[in-house]
């Protein structure tokens, strides 16, 4: 064996000790991101001191088991934008509307297979640190039973590329949706779920209510804060430490004089940020003290909106803290944004206190080589890289004995992320090595290849 062959070689088993990413610190801080409020947030506007991750919303299966997204919704620069921050990004599957598709892709073996296979491929290629499942809703047994089995097969997809990647989960916060999710085997699966702790009314409440109370009166079985995590803990028993609380950046508004009264008409959904224009329109700011949220009146006493300001959403962060959650989630970052300031985020980073540290994420001013999929394989397997800048590199395949089975590729390539595909030539079983080399930097992954 070369010299050269032997420093390669070397550098093989100590980058396969690096440790998988790990998060320090007391609690997490997740926003949604739309992809339709990009226009008004651009990656580079985003906040990251009050945030340690971002949920990139939405993609969404096709009942081939392929994905699809919004148009234009992948932008290599949000994903760099977070890793240069020092956060994670995952990428949201399904949400409501989009959630048709999974009852086919979970409920036949070869539909899954190929779509967790899609998943992996989509996360590599566009370099994100995880995926978030959020079927809005499994409605039958079979649904339930295909939902774990796909979590499960999902989860250990994803630990044989790295160990490091996050999955979690958006629930409901009460049992009409939550029967069909088999919670006792998805607390082993999945790092967290997130509770969708808002729209306790809506358009199909039999009255006008709070969005997010934190607790409700007597005369409302509608939900609460409280009532989600009770339910959730005590029959359900998920541990608190596995619940992120979810926070909504938005309210509604009722045609209707007074709160738990009938109303009438439609409910409209309201982004924060628009709802300060009604204040200075005379709407009269009232809070409840007992649900721990304000809610404003019009002043003909004829409409009212409930909504969560920077006093109770800085509330709720305060609750999760002393409920020793795993913290909070935002539906969505963004919807606050108001001359320049999103003070909704601020007031949550704030009550947080000490936002987590994400430790050993590869700075994008880094190169990255990811674990190829499928690994083990047996026919072909993909094998995904990040360059920082535009390089002159090459991509080999060696044997455990330093040896050069095939070079892949050698050559100059633009900076961004790649992925190269190889098939074996008449080679024996066993183990190889994925080495890819740029100037002074040399990256190596392990193969294993079974004929």
């Amino acid at each position: 064996m070369s010299r050269e062959r032997i420093i390669i070689f070397a550098t093989v088993v100590i980058m396969m000790t690096i440790s998988p990413v790990t998060v320090v610190g007391e609690k997490m801080v997740i926003g949604y991101y739309p992809h339709w409020l990009k226009s008004d947030l651009p990656p580079e506007k985003i906040d990251f001191n009050h945030l340690t991750h971002i949920i990139h919303a939405f993609a969404w299966p096709n009942s081939d088991g392929t994905l699809s997204t919004y148009a234009g919704m992948i932008d290599a620069d949000l994903n760099y934008q977070v890793h240069l921050g020092g956060k994670q990004i995952l990428v949201s599957l399904g949400g409501w509307g989009n959630s048709t598709a999974f009852v086919d892709v979970t409920g036949d073996a070869s539909l899954r297979s190929t779509f967790i296979s899609n998943i992996i491929s989509f996360i590599q290629q566009n370099d994100y640190d995880g995926v978030d499942i959020d079927w809005e809703f499994p409605s039958t047994l079979s649904d339930r039973e295909n939902l774990t089995l796909f979590i499960s097969e999902l989860r250990s997809a994803l630990d044989i590329i790295d160990t490091g990647y996050l999955l979690s989960m958006a629930i409901s916060s009460g049992n009409w949706y939550g029967q069909w999710f088999d919670y006792e085997k998805l607390v082993n699966m999945c790092d967290w779920f997130g509770v969708m702790t808002y729209d306790f009314h809506g358009a199909w409440s039999s009255h006008a209510g709070h969005n997010s109370p934190i607790s409700s009166p007597t005369n409302c079985s509608d939900g609460s804060v409280e009532t989600a995590l009770s339910y959730l803990r005590d029959q359900r028993y998920i541990p608190s430490t596995q619940l992120v609380l979810g926070i909504p950046f938005y309210g509604k508004m009722f045609n209707a004089p007074v709160l738990y009264e009938s109303f009438t008409g439609d409910v409209t959904d309201l982004e924060y940020r628009k709802i300060p224009s009604y204040i200075n329109a005379d709407w009269s700011r009232l809070w409840d003290d007992y649900s721990k949220v304000p809610y404003l009146l019009s002043s003909d006493a004829t409409k009212l909106i409930t909504y969560d300001d920077s006093i109770s959403v800085g509330i709720k962060t305060e609750k999760a803290i002393q409920e020793d959650l795993s913290g909070v989630m935002i539906w969505a970052i963004g919807q606050d944004l108001n001359n320049g300031r999103q003070p909704l985020l601020e007031a949550v980073g704030n009550s947080m206190r000490a936002v987590s540290v994400i430790n050993n994420i590869p700075s994008p001013e880094t190169m990255r080589l990811y674990n190829s999929y499928p690994n083990p394989f047996n026919s072909s397997t993909t094998i995904q890289f990040r360059i920082p800048q535009n390089s002159h590199l090459t991509l080999d395949i060696l044997d455990i004995n330093g040896g050069i089975v095939e070079k892949l590729f050698s050559g100059k390539l633009e900076k961004g992320s790649h992925f190269v595909t190889w098939n074996p030539p008449h080679i024996s079983s066993g183990i190889y090595f994925m080495v890819l080399q740029s100037n002074n930097n040399i990256m190596t992954n392990k193969l294993l290849y079974i004929k």
